[in-house]
């Protein structure tokens, strides 16, 4: 009698655990089959709420943008520091601050806190141009004050020295003026993101761009980054190829003509500060004039470091 209860006792426990393991499995292939059935709906609810185009992606961002503030961002390049001279200080002493600082620009100050003007290295240039006979002299006796394009007169009689006067009869290929080596170069395919994104990256402000033959066809810069709007509306245009990227800013603005910045290793000194002069550029692309390939990226910083140390010699 005992061992007959205890294999129906068995037997009983047997059925049981047989009944949840159904039970168990039955519940697991609901599950799936639900979850199955619910999928291609829940595909088609993101697909319709999320866009994963490369448009898309940038336009997902463009609120994270527009709420960037001047403190988020101000002095995340590392360059040219806040280094300001007071009203009144000696332009060549600024000339060489630029040179012996790489500074684009300096400050001038009338007081501790009162920001009168930027001298910047266009405004130089531009009195380097419109004075080029006067330059030994005026440039280094003249000071700074809120009109920085015209602090020297045009009616000064100042003689020239020798040594500037040969200085700007020097071909460019004499001088291998400018950075030839580790260049970056765009190719007119690459994403406007991607290229700003080594800019940032490398701490350079442009980059020349070129076509599938290697040929120079323009160039794209850090105030290119204009071209995402005031209000960032914008700014999935950073998407899109250099070329289109850049054309509607070149159209706005049509001073920056690619033919304009580009010079030859024929072209003197003189020539060089002439066409920064008349198209206020900030940086020249030295060309083969055969193959149009290009062979260095020169600055105004190269060009004034040129001037400072010939007339200092």
């Amino acid at each position: 009698n005992q061992m007959r209860f205890t294999k129906e006792q068995f037997n009983r426990t047997y059925q049981e655990r047989v009944v949840v393991v159904v039970v168990v499995a039955v519940v697991i292939f609901v599950v799936v089959v639900v979850v199955m059935a619910a999928l291609p709906h829940e595909r088609e609810r993101v697909a319709h709420h999320v866009d994963l185009s490369p448009a898309g992606y940038f336009a997902n961002h463009t609120r994270f943008v527009q709420a960037a503030q001047i403190n988020d961002m101000a002095g995340l390049s590392g360059v040219n520091p806040f280094v300001p001279v007071q009203e009144g200080e000696n332009l060549w002493n600024i000339v060489g601050l630029m040179v012996e600082r790489h500074l684009h620009r300096v400050p001038v100050l009338r007081s501790e806190h009162e920001l009168v003007n930027y001298i910047t290295q266009s405004s130089v240039m531009q009195v380097v141009h419109d004075n080029i006979h006067l330059l030994d002299e005026s440039i280094r006796t003249k000071t700074v004050g809120v009109r920085v394009p015209y602090l020297v007169s045009p009616t000064d009689s100042l003689t020239p020295t020798g040594s500037l006067t040969r200085s700007l009869g020097v071909l460019i290929q004499e001088l291998k003026l400018g950075r030839y080596e580790g260049l970056v170069i765009a190719q007119d395919t690459d994403r406007a993101i991607d290229i700003f994104a080594i800019m940032s990256q490398q701490g350079i402000s442009a980059v020349p761009v070129v076509d599938e033959s290697r040929r120079f066809i323009g160039v794209i810069s850090a105030s290119d980054i204009k071209g995402i709007g005031t209000d960032c509306s914008l700014f999935p245009r950073l998407s899109l190829t250099v070329i289109d990227y850049v054309a509607p800013i070149r159209q706005a603005n049509l001073k920056a003509r690619y033919p304009a910045i580009a010079v030859h290793p024929s072209d003197t000194i003189e020539r060089l500060i002439n066409k920064l002069a008349a198209t206020r550029v900030h940086r020249l692309i030295l060309t083969d004039p055969e193959t149009s390939h290009v062979l260095a990226v020169i600055s105004l910083t190269d060009v004034l470091r040129y001037l400072y140390q010939s007339l200092s010699a």
